[in-house]
């Protein structure tokens, strides 16, 4: 906070929250919550300062899906159908090795529900070609507070 002022009320009382830091191969990932109210201005600056080093962000969206039955909204440790044996590849309610084509689980369940037209010929890990994953980052993208605009004086 001492070199990255906006990122504190004028208490000194921090506007963010560190939630974790997750490993990649060179690096560590640090995950933040940051208050609506200093959002807008963190995109204005060139980095965020730390010690000596400047780091660059960006902003994360995480939607929550299952390893287990590959369904988005829920975690591994939250499944319904933990106890079930389910195909690693699909999903699906057959063993891997009678697993005939891939197929994504969430879309089908999408088009069964909700009459969604979504291609199902892909891995339901496939973040780029699942429209149904494409669909619920932009639902949470919308839900996400980012903050008031302020309106120009007229």
């Amino acid at each position: 906070m001492a070199k990255n002022h906006f990122l504190c009320d004028t208490k000194n009382n921090p506007l963010f929250e560190i939630n974790c830091p997750i490993r990649a191969r060179r690096n560590t990932n640090w995950f933040i919550s940051v208050d609506p109210s200093c959002y807008k201005r963190l995109f204005d600056e060139q980095g965020l300062y730390f010690e000596f080093s400047r780091f660059r962000f960006d902003n994360f969206f995480s939607v929550k899906q299952c390893r287990h039955c590959r369904r988005f909204s829920h975690t591994t440790k939250c499944c319904p159908g933990s106890k079930d044996v389910l195909c690693t590849n699909c999903g699906m309610d057959h063993l891997t090795s009678d697993c005939k084509q891939i197929n994504c689980i969430n879309s089908l369940e999408s088009n069964q529900r909700f009459k969604t037209n979504f291609d199902l010929s892909h891995g339901p890990f496939d973040r780029i070609k699942c429209e149904c994953f494409v669909k619920k980052k932009a639902n949470l993208v919308r839900l996400t507070n980012y903050g008031t605009t302020p309106v120009p004086p007229d």
